[in-house]
């Protein structure tokens, strides 16, 4: 009797664990649920974007992550046609400070043109407190690799996501 015991003991802890893990991947605020399957790509290449000096440390899609860690900058490529939107996604974890600003910029190929948001670093994550995560997009005008930079000095651990939206028509 109590070899079931110690075995039904096993079964429930196991049965636990699935469920709590089964639970935090429906959870529209976890982690899992902002990357929804993507592979982690750890952005650590050298891809010259811009005659500046400006790189690339990777090649993000609607197939791939990346992670980072604020303060600092994470900057990737993504691939884009004339008026696609290029849409950023970041989700905020072990946020220690909101800092003061973050910032995004998008290039267009070759850094030809540069446009840029500023948001508060309280605003920002204001935003962010139900789901852990926001959302800036910006339409591009030219064909190819884009730059795409954010700029950050919040404390926090960052996963980033890249969703290109093609123009409505």
């Amino acid at each position: 009797m109590r070899r079931n015991s110690a075995h039904g003991h096993a079964a429930a802890v196991v049965l636990g664990v699935a469920l709590v893990a089964s639970q935090g991947a429906c959870d529209p605020s976890s982690e899992e649920a902002f990357v929804h399957g993507r592979a982690r790509d750890p952005c650590e290449q050298t891809i010259p974007a811009c005659e500046g000096g400006l790189f690339a440390s990777c090649e993000l899609d609607d197939s791939r992550y990346t992670e980072s860690h604020f303060p600092g900058a994470v900057r990737f490529l993504v691939r884009a046609e004339p008026l696609d939107r290029i849409e950023i996604g970041l989700y905020f974890a072990d946020v220690r400070d909101s800092g003061l600003e973050t910032t995004f910029y998008w290039y267009e190929p070759g850094c030809s043109e540069v446009y840029t948001e500023r948001v508060e670093g309280s605003v920002l994550l204001d935003e962010a407190k139900d789901t852990g995560s926001v959302f800036r997009d910006r339409q591009v005008l030219e064909d190819g690799e884009h730059l795409v930079e954010v700029l950050s000095d919040a404390q926090s651990r960052v996963l980033v996501i890249v969703n290109v939206l093609e123009p409505n028509t």
